[in-house]
């Protein structure tokens, strides 16, 4: 993204955010870094970290039941291959 366009869309979130009036002065760059992140990050649909972090949780889980799985399959085999 052209820096100009990026400091473009800071400028709209800084006022949109003062005529809020909800932000503290010693805040507000803080504050217009988060929100234009999150809105470059929706507009290039970008998976934040939370919901990555979540989503690499899942799927820890689900290999973790699937190694399990494996295993138990694996017990019953050898268990009935000497049938």
């Amino acid at each position: 993204m052209p820096s100009d366009a990026l400091a473009a869309i800071e400028a709209t979130v800084k006022q949109q955010l003062e005529e809020e009036g909800k932000t503290p002065h010693i805040a507000i760059n803080m504050m217009v870094r988060v929100h234009t992140d999150i809105l470059l990050e929706e507009r290039a649909s970008v998976v934040s970290f939370e919901n990555w972090e979540r989503d690499q949780q899942s799927i820890k889980s689900i290999m973790a039941d699937v190694r399990h799985q494996a295993q138990s399959v694996g017990a019953r085999y050898e268990e009935t291959k000497g049938m």
